[in-house]
């Protein structure tokens, strides 16, 4: 397949992966935060091009309908397919369901904190912006997260051998 269908192709599963996340998904619960996850998810299995590709996909269909300003989501989605990326690339090289499991809670933990800072920087401004972050809002995503990480990974087992089930599998 070309290089620019290739792209197209990307640019309408982020699009449709969007819609069904904002009008779907988050209708069943504000917590169900699932972009760490999925970028996480391309990340581990694909490379670092499409991930990256899909944080600056998805980080400016955020911006566009967040309240935040423009570029906020961009740039946390940026930094966190980044330190992934470097996480992947020098400390973490097994692909287990444990390496990928502690990858997804980094970047869910990781998405929390800098989306709380840039909101309490926004309230510092004068802005009054509603600031809610406590334990039973990072417990939930935490636990959501890791059961959608998970699927993903069981369903992965089944079209590819690149990963490694040593702690699923006993042989």
């Amino acid at each position: 397949m070309p290089k620019k269908y290739r792209y197209i192709l990307t640019s309408l599963l982020i699009l449709v992966v969007f819609i069904i996340h904002q009008s779907l998904i988050l209708k069943l619960d504000w917590r169900f935060n699932f972009w760490p996850v999925i970028l996480t998810f391309i990340l581990f299995i694909f490379d670092y091009k499409l991930a990256l590709f899909w944080g600056i996909g998805i980080g400016f269909l955020l911006d566009i309908f967040s309240t935040l300003p423009f570029g906020s989501h961009l740039i946390i989605l940026f930094l966190i397919v980044l330190f992934l990326y470097l996480l992947t690339k020098h400390l973490i090289t097994k692909r287990s369901f444990l390496s990928i499991l502690i990858l997804t809670l980094m970047a869910t933990f990781l998405y929390d904190i800098l989306l709380y800072f840039i909101k309490l920087l926004i309230r510092s401004n004068g802005l009054n912006k509603i600031i809610i972050i406590n334990l039973n809002t990072i417990f939930v995503q935490l636990v959501s997260n890791s059961i959608l990480i998970f699927l993903l990974f069981i369903i992965t087992l089944y079209f590819t051998r690149r990963l490694n089930t040593d702690l699923i599998v006993r042989k």
